[in-house]
């Protein structure tokens, strides 16, 4: 009998998983951490840079500083500063961003303002569909992948949610 891939994952649960994947039923959600890895900030990163650009207290809860950057600089100030920060020239997919692809997974959400993602679907020539707001679901072509940007888009500014408002 094989070994567990960790003595405290169940093999039923990496069964299931596997199972679920194969008959695509698993949706991936994709937070900041993923494109961290291609020298993109993390969200509380991305917060920290905020705080100080306003000598705000950067650890306050990190919706709290945006939101006081905003009232500090303005809306396009705010804006220009995520889209800045989540630039990609001279940035590349990292090796997870690679893998994801080969899963048998068509619905992709993330929080994530960047577009590692489309990139890497574009390497991979995968055809793609991103929403960036609920009115396109209903004429989504569930044939691609679905990249859902709950968040937003840096290529799209008025789309970006950086703070509650």
């Amino acid at each position: 009998m094989a070994e567990p891939l960790s003595p405290n994952l169940d093999p039923n649960v990496v069964h299931n998983i596997v199972d679920e994947i194969l008959s695509e039923k698993i949706i991936l959600f994709l937070g900041a951490g993923l494109s961290m890895g291609s020298g993109l900030p993390g969200w509380r990163e991305l917060t920290h840079q905020l705080a100080n650009d306003i000598g705000c207290d950067s650890s306050l809860d990190p919706l709290t500083v945006a939101h006081q950057y905003e009232l500090a600089r303005g809306r396009p100030a705010l804006i220009e500063k995520v889209k800045s920060l989540t630039d990609t020239v001279g940035k590349h997919p990292s090796k997870i961003h690679e893998l994801l692809p080969d899963l048998r997974v068509n619905t992709w959400i993330t929080t994530n303002y960047d577009d590692l993602l489309e990139a890497t679907l574009k390497q991979k020539c995968r055809p793609f569909e991103v929403i960036c707001r609920s009115c396109q679901i209903p004429t989504c072509d569930w044939r691609k992948t679905v990249l859902i940007k709950l968040h937003g888009d840096r290529n799209n500014p008025d789309l970006i949610v950086a703070t509650e408002k």
